[in-house]
């Protein structure tokens, strides 16, 4: 799911892992991009809309001048209402970019040094909800689309049976040569013309994009919203998967992904991985574009709803060989 972010990034990131590292040591330092990052064109009280205020001292609170409401500099991110300082959730942040197979959360914890896996746990779901691509945030050119049942995906079965029963993953591909560019996926509930359009209109810009598709009834509106659309894969054809190669060889990494990592995915955390995933992919060769983009998202979306991230139960090792590899300790109840 798309997700909108602020102007969100300092003229001065660090290029590099290391000088990465190297500045965000000191919490007093992270407060500094949060405040830059939220804040940077200007504060506005969320209540009366005033742009004067002025900073608590020794205290994580501006003060409005108009109204003298107090605002936690992380209210309004994933952020508010933790125990952890925010120095803990940049490391953990640089955690989750940088590794391109991903992260589980017992890894996190072990990387964190926390001392409770639920901790980890939850600071891993949070920042999985920043990795949406930002909303305006477009694909162009030529681009492959097709879409697969859940439970077709190619490999051995990692998402659990009630996931895949009635769900469908779609993506969208740049075509850059024989290679791809950069890459969209989302769930569907169905192959209606409203859902696959709707996914199309979120995902590429029209009037300059040609969308190659396969021969879904429910495409057939695309050229009338402003996308010429050509139907590459002939009447009667039984797969898709050698006319539209490229989808399909994301089907192929993403379950790959998947099953390195991760033993099971219940349906309650299924979109968030597909988001992950897809974050990965498109930040490939800029690591540290993609850290910027993940922080930048942290400090504009809410997580003060922790009912949002589903529960977990840890459950008998025996039974999950993978145990501390995988999300196969994670459950809705």
């Amino acid at each position: 799911m798309a997700t909108t972010t602020h102007a969100a990034t300092s003229a001065d990131f660090p290029p590099t892992i290391q000088d990465f590292l190297a500045r965000f040591e000191t919490e007093e330092a992270c407060r500094g991009f949060l405040a830059e990052t939220r804040w940077g064109s200007g504060f506005e009280c969320p209540k009366c809309g005033d742009g004067r205020a002025y900073r608590l001292a020794n205290r994580d609170l501006w003060k409005c001048r108009g109204c003298r409401k107090q605002i936690s500099l992380t209210s309004g991110t994933l952020m508010h209402k933790s125990q952890q300082p925010l120095r803990l959730w940049f490391h953990a942040a640089y955690l989750v970019a940088s590794r391109p197979g991903g992260i589980s959360a017992r890894e996190l914890q072990h990387e964190l040094g926390l001392k409770r896996y639920d901790t980890a746990w939850t600071m891993l779901q949070k920042l999985r909800q920043a990795m949406g691509p930002p909303s305006g945030d477009r694909l162009t050119g030529t681009v492959e689309v097709d879409v697969i049942p859940l439970k077709d995906l190619p490999g051995r079965p990692v998402v659990r049976q009630e996931a895949r029963k009635n769900l469908f993953l779609v993506a969208a591909v740049e075509v850059r040569g024989r290679g791809m560019g950069r890459v969209r996926m989302e769930l569907l509930p169905d192959l209606s013309a409203s859902s696959l359009v709707g996914f199309v209109q979120e995902t590429v810009v029209p009037g300059s994009s040609t969308i190659l598709t396969g021969n879904i009834l429910g495409y057939q509106p695309l050229q009338k919203r402003g996308y010429e659309r050509i139907s590459v894969v002939p009447p009667g054809s039984k797969s898709s998967v050698r006319h539209l190669p490229r989808v399909h060889r994301l089907f192929a990494q993403f379950q790959d992904w998947l099953a390195s990592t991760y033993h099971q995915v219940g349906l309650e955390h299924i979109e968030r991985y597909v988001d992950e995933f897809v974050f990965h992919h498109n930040s490939r060769h800029r690591p540290v574009a993609g850290l910027q983009a993940l922080l930048g998202q942290a400090a504009s979306i809410d997580g003060s709803r922790p009912d949002r991230l589903g529960r977990w139960v840890r459950e008998p090792d025996t039974f999950f060989p993978q145990a501390d590899k995988d999300n196969s300790d994670i459950k809705s109840r």
